[in-house]
């Protein structure tokens, strides 16, 4: 079997005879527009929640995306990617030998949440190409617009009117909001107290400056409009969020006009930091100080899930090979499971056996992609090394809308 064809679940129907070029390119139109859906559901739905059983609660980004990747898979006859197939068939069995054999408890909800998010990247779209790419950044870009404005809006009427924060969708009753996530961040920078914009309807403040930082990666490789650039550099000062700069300065260095477009951002940073004056030096140390202080987010997010592991891992020889167990991290003291990223959550709880049948599959994702450097490089950070959170929709899903299901290069036509 040729693995890096995509394979056919269902038989592809006949061909149409009549006008076959304009039958493909409306098919092609139908994808980009789900994929649009799918894309912005994932992100405008990821601080809603639907309550089920004893105070539990499902990602409405979940359900919503799910029903979108059954109607993705039914319109291209579920083809699917060799490579991710072979990929998740190996953490599959890995991950089911672990649990029945090995782990002395698991969750099987952990389960459920786990491969009903990564089955579906299995999907791919074999008829678009690296050109479609292009509008379907420009959709993403539209979006991150309308995010980077509604998060400037927060701080403008959070500075003309003292202690008042915009948040329409805090008004909902409590139990269609997803928990567990620091949706009102409140900080202090010089005289100022503020609470950090997440656009109001992105999850954390942090995954708005991570929208933002896409997009301007988006917008820098594609379209170079002035106007926009502006805009989500401002929000991306705005939201004072680190993980944002950390997904820029991964996706900055591979664009072909990178020097330039990084002494303008450089020089961006350095006037708005001269306009705060002390105040910005100071919250810009006090953030770097939080990676070395326990309880603080920036320990949570970038130190602690891997101290975590290392020390289960010279603890327990068999935890190292093998884990703790699916979900059994969730119960581990001084860590929200937000915050345990992907390498961290899957080497403690299914140890390095586990973690290598995973690099495997995202191995399958990335192998011989026409995504181009700059946009590979910023999702890696944001997946492995910003957003933090190994079942969270919102960050996984917009992987596969953002690449098209991580089309595959053209014959015809390759691009780096």
């Amino acid at each position: 079997m040729n693995i890096a064809a995509p394979i056919y679940l269902v038989p592809q129907p006949a061909a149409p005879t009549a006008h076959p070029q304009l039958a493909e390119r409306a098919r092609r139109i139908q994808l980009i527009r789900l994929c649009e859906i799918h894309l912005w559901g994932a992100i405008l739905l990821s601080r809603l929640a639907v309550p089920f059983g004893a105070g539990k609660q499902l990602q409405a980004t979940w359900l919503f995306t799910s029903v979108c990747f059954v109607i993705i898979g039914v319109r291209t006859n579920w083809a699917v990617s060799g490579r991710r197939l072979a990929g998740l068939a190996a953490f599959t069995l890995v991950a089911m030998f672990e649990t029945f054999y090995i782990h002395h408890a698991y969750s099987f909800l952990s389960l459920l949440y786990l491969f009903g998010i990564y089955v579906p990247l299995c999907l791919t779209l074999p008829s678009l190409t690296a050109e479609n790419l292009r509008e379907m950044w420009a959709s993403f870009i539209r979006l991150v617009t309308i995010l980077a404005i509604a998060g400037l809006t927060q701080i403008a009427l959070q500075l003309v009117l003292r202690g008042y924060f915009l948040d329409p969708l805090s008004f909902l009753p409590h139990i269609f909001q997803l928990s567990n996530y620091a949706v009102h961040h409140s900080f202090s920078i010089g005289p100022l107290s503020l609470v950090k914009p997440n656009g109001m309807f992105a999850l954390e403040p942090s995954f708005f400056s991570q929208f933002a930082a896409l997009g301007l990666i988006g917008e820098l490789l594609y379209f170079r409009r002035p106007k926009i650039i502006a805009l989500l550099i401002a929000a991306l000062a705005g939201s004072f969020s680190g993980t944002g700069i950390i997904v820029m300065l991964f996706g900055l260095p591979f664009l072909k006009q990178s020097p330039k477009w990084i002494l303008g951002i450089l020089l961006a940073g350095f006037l708005w930091s001269l306009a705060l004056g002390d105040a910005a030096v100071d919250f810009y140390a006090s953030r770097l100080h939080e990676l070395d202080e326990r309880g603080t987010s920036g320990n949570a997010r970038f130190v602690l899930p891997y101290q975590m592991v290392w020390e289960r891992w010279n603890h327990s020889g068999r935890d190292a090979a093998f884990g703790i167990g699916a979900g059994q991290s969730a119960n581990l003291d001084h860590l929200f499971e937000a915050n345990f990223a992907p390498v961290a959550k899957v080497g403690m709880e299914f140890g390095l056996v586990g973690l290598v049948a995973f690099a495997i599959y995202w191995a399958g994702m990335y192998w011989v992609t026409a995504i181009p450097l700059p946009i590979r490089a910023a999702l890696f950070a944001f997946y492995f090394i910003a957003s933090g959170a190994l079942l969270h929709p919102p960050t996984v899903f917009p992987l596969w809308s953002l690449t098209l299901g991580f089309v595959s290069r053209s014959p015809r036509r390759r691009t780096s």
